[in-house]
C-alpha cells in the first residue's frame, strides 16, 4: 500500500522491521522496488530471500522482471527467465513471457522481441503485441507497427489504444496522411479514447483533473501557472512532442492542445499550492505521454522541483531533469 501510495520510504521502514517475512512480504517488497523502476534492488531483494531459505513462487518472478523491464535490464531479464524452470522448477506463463518481451523492446531490441514471441509463445495475447507496439511507437518502426497493430485489430477490433499508439506512429513518422486516416476510421467506428485522468492530493482532500477540464474552482489560476511553468522551460530549450496528438490540428493547435494534459494541470496545481521543498506527488489512470514526460523532466529541472507521478504502468520520480525511469517507459 505504501509503495503503490508513492511512499516507497515508509514501504522500506515497514518491511525491515518484519522479523519473520513470509513469501508474500518479500514479493510485495520486490514488486515495490520493480514499480519504481528500481531493478537493481528488486534483484538484491531476491537474492537476499533465497538466501533466508524462502522458495521463490511464480509472483517473485513476474515482480523481478517487471522490475528489470522498466530499469532497461535486459541480460538479468532473460537470465531470470531461463533461471525459472533450469534453478526453481517454476514453468514460465504468459504474463512472465510478457515481461520478457516489455523488456526487449523499452530498449529497442525489437527483432529479438518479436522473435521471442514465435518462438516461446504459444499463444500470444493482447498485452503481448500491445507492448511490442508500444516499443515500435518509441523507436518509430512503422512497418512493424503497422503489422503488430493489425494482429490486435484481429482480437479486439474496436481498442482505443491500438488505434491511438498507431496514430501516433504515424505522427512520429510525420506520415500524416495515415494520421488523419486513423482519425476517421476511430470517428466511424465510434471508437473513443479513454480521456486522461490525474488526481493530486492536498490537505487529505483528492483534487481530480481530466484532460481540458475546466471545472475546478482555480482553473484560471491554474491555468496562468500551466504558461508559466512552460514558457520557463520553452527558453532554456524544451519544445511540444506534437506528434503525441491524434488531431487535425495546426502544429499551434497540438501545442494548445497538450498544456492541457491532465498531468499538467495537477502539476500547476501543485505548485500553487504546496511549498517548494515538498515534493508534488501525482497519480494518473494512464500511461504517461512523451510530451508530458520530457516536460516534467524540464519542469523539474529548471524551477528545481521534485515530481513524482504514478501512472498506469510504474512511478516515476522526476529531480534535477532526470527520471528514475530511465526513459524506458
Amino acid at each position: 500500500m505504501y509503495a503503490k501510495c508513492l511512499s516507497l520510504s515508509d514501504a522500506c521502514t515497514i518491511f525491515n522491521t518484519i522479523t519473520k517475512k513470509d513469501i508474500s512480504i518479500w514479493n510485495a517488497m520486490i514488486q515495490g522496488y520493480a514499480f519504481y523502476g528500481f531493478g537493481k534492488k528488486a534483484h538484491s531483494l531476491f537474492i537476499d530471500m533465497t538466501k533466508s531459505g524462502i522458495e521463490p513462487d511464480y509472483i517473485t518472478f513476474i515482480s523481478l522482471l517487471n522490475g528489470f523491464s522498466h530499469s532497461g535490464m535486459v541480460e538479468e531479464a532473460i537470465s531470470c527467465y531461463n533461471s525459472m524452470k533450469k534453478e526453481f522448477n517454476i514453468t514460465p506463463n504468459i504474463e512472465h513471457q510478457n515481461c520478457v518481451v516489455d523488456t526487449l523492446g523499452r530498449i529497442g531490441r525489437l527483432d529479438e522481441a518479436e522473435n521471442f514471441i514465435k518462438n516461446e509463445i504459444k499463444k500470444p495475447d493482447k498485452v503481448t503485441w500491445m507492448s511490442l507496439l508500444g516499443s515500435c511507437r518509441k523507436y518509430n518502426d512503422v512497418e512493424r507497427g503497422e503489422r503488430i497493430a493489425g494482429y490486435i485489430m484481429k482480437l479486439n477490433p474496436k481498442d482505443p489504444a491500438t488505434f491511438v499508439l498507431l496514430g501516433n506512429i504515424y505522427g512520429a513518422a510525420k506520415i500524416y496522411n495515415k494520421q488523419e486516416k486513423i482519425r476517421k476510421e476511430m470517428k466511424e467506428k465510434n471508437i473513443k479514447k479513454q480521456p486522461g485522468m490525474s488526481w493530486i492530493e492536498l490537505n487529505g482532500k483528492t483534487n481530480n483533473f481530466c484532460v481540458k477540464d475546466i471545472s475546478h474552482p482555480n482553473f484560471k489560476e491554474i491555468t496562468n501557472e500551466i504558461k508559466r511553468l512552460l514558457n520557463g522551460i520553452k527558453e532554456r530549450g524544451y519544445s511540444s512532442k506534437t506528434s503525441w496528438v491524434l488531431s487535425d490540428m495546426s502544429e499551434e493547435e497540438k501545442e494548445e492542445e497538450l498544456c492541457y494534459h491532465s498531468e499538467k494541470l495537477a502539476i500547476a496545481f501543485g505548485f500553487l499550492n504546496l511549498p517548494p521543498e515538498k515534493p508534488i506527488r501525482i497519480a494518473k489512470n494512464l500511461r504517461v505521454c512523451g510530451d508530458c514526460h520530457e516536460s516534467t523532466k524540464w519542469i523539474s529541472k529548471v524551477f528545481n522541483r521534485e515530481i513524482i507521478v504514478r501512472d498506469a504502468n510504474r512511478v516515476h520520480i522526476v529531480k534535477n531533469g532526470e527520471c528514475s525511469c530511465g526513459d524506458f517507459f
